[in-house]
Formats: structure tokens, C-alpha cells, sequence
């Protein structure tokens, strides 16, 4: 078989395209497409589905719970900021290692230290089946470090609140030295 210069492959049908033998192999082929096409059609309204109810869901919680106690903390956090910095800069010292205590404490402080957070609440909704909850690392090693920070302590009504118990704190800081709690 001698080659031509069109043929470099070798292939004796050179110029030929394979046709399909049966209007039953198209039709199969359709069908297949078709099937794809409309699974993958559904999963992605599926997927549209589930992150508009939890895009609800989320800015529902965001502007009932999230941002009230967000707003609280980090003007709690400002105020305990800005009399350290007084207290450090123009004195008196004596209050120094107090307000730096608050000021650490308040950055410890987790969302889930402040709002109860109700884990059975997104498996109870109409949507139930459709929402996979896992708990993300971060809330797993703030739980741990909470736990590990609490042995040996017993639990006290200012422990459960710990806003509350910091900015009665800070309150009594910033009373003893003549300044105002905005918060």
C-alpha cells in the first residue's frame, strides 16, 4: 500500500468520514444528550434553589442576631480600646493591667459565647433534606478552646453572659476614672 501525500496517517479512506449506520444509533445518541442536558439543568435549579434559602435565611439571622451583637461588641471593644490607650499614655496606672484584661477578654469573645445558636433550628425547616449542616473547623476549635479555658472553672451567671460581665467591668474601669460608657 503506497502512502499519498494526503494520506499520512496510512488510513486506505482518507477523504471518508464515518456516517452513522442507523437511524437507531442517532436516535440513542440523542436521547443520551438530551438525558445530560436535563439532569444537569436540574441539579444546577436545585443548587439555585438551596442558596436562595439560605441567602434568606442568612440575612435574616445577620440582621436579627449578627449584627445587633456584633455592633455591641465592637463598640465595647472601642471603649475598652481607647481607655487603655488613655490610662497607658497619660495614666493612672493602677488601671492599666485591668483595661489590658478586658481588652484581651474582648477579643476572645465568639459569637457563639454571646447568642445561643440553635442547632437543630436548619434541620427542622421545610428545606431539611436539602441542607448538609457541618460544623466548620473554626466553630469546632472555638468550642475546644472554650471548653479547655473553662476546666477547673465553675460556671456563673456572669460566665454564660460574658458581655455583660465585661462591660460591668469596663463600666466600673471607666467610672473610677471619671470617664463616661457609651455603650
Amino acid at each position: 500500500m503506497a502512502l499519498s501525500d494526503s494520506d499520512i496517517f496510512g488510513d486506505s479512506d482518507a477523504g471518508t468520514v464515518p456516517v452513522a449506520s442507523s437511524a437507531s444509533h442517532a436516535e440513542r445518541e440523542w436521547n443520551k444528550l438530551h438525558a445530560e442536558f436535563t439532569n444537569a439543568g436540574f441539579r444546577e435549579g436545585a443548587i439555585a434553589g438551596k442558596e436562595a434559602a439560605l441567602q434568606d435565611g442568612f440575612d435574616d439571622g445577620f440582621a436579627s442576631t449578627g449584627a445587633p451583637a456584633g455592633r455591641a461588641l465592637g463598640l465595647l471593644r472601642g471603649q475598652a480600646a481607647a481607655a487603655l490607650a488613655i490610662v497607658t499614655k497619660h495614666g493612672p496606672a493602677e488601671f492599666e493591667g485591668e483595661l489590658r484584661d478586658i481588652v484581651s477578654a474582648l477579643s476572645n469573645v465568639r459569637l457563639h459565647d454571646v447568642v445561643q445558636l440553635d442547632d437543630a433550628a436548619p434541620r427542622t425547616g421545610a428545606n431539611a433534606e436539602l441542607l448538609e449542616v457541618q460544623p466548620s473547623a473554626q466553630l469546632e476549635m472555638d468550642q475546644l478552646e472554650a471548653t479547655l479555658g473553662q476546666l477547673g472553672n465553675t460556671p456563673t451567671a456572669a460566665s454564660r453572659d460574658p458581655i455583660a460581665e465585661l462591660r460591668t467591668r469596663l463600666a466600673a474601669a471607666l467610672n473610677q476614672l471619671g470617664l463616661p460608657l457609651d455603650v
